[in-house]
């Protein structure tokens, strides 16, 4: 059972996690070199990513899948994981985005507050 303060980011409208189909796979180093640097120059730590994936931050934790070993996250879900860091901070409802295919393109839509779904 959760607390009030973490969110299950993987309860999506498919009832499922990470789609390793669908969804744009990184290893947490290939997620270190897509995220921006810090200040300093430096890249994201490998450690951060695993304590995203088990502590989180403020109960928020960055949806990850382990295959063969080796754990992945996804470019969506590091998006996710992103936008409800910021609605927290900011007090906001998270947009919930949502992938579809128009037209044989994949497409991320958005809704939120004061979008048109």
């Amino acid at each position: 059972m959760h607390t009030r303060h973490e969110a299950t980011l993987g309860s999506s409208a498919s009832g499922g996690g990470i789609d390793i189909a669908a969804e744009r796979l990184l290893t947490f180093a290939q997620a270190a070199d897509f995220l921006p640097r810090s200040r300093k120059g430096r890249k994201v730590s490998l450690s951060t990513f695993h304590r995203w994936r088990t502590r989180g931050i403020n109960g928020i934790r960055l949806e990850c899948v382990l295959i063969g070993g080796k754990w992945f996250t996804s470019v969506e879900r590091l998006q996710r994981f992103s936008d409800h860091l910021t609605a927290q901070a900011t007090g906001e409802r998270p947009c919930v985005r949502t992938s579809r295919v128009d037209g044989g393109q994949r497409g991320d839509h958005f809704h939120g507050e004061g979008e048109p779904p």
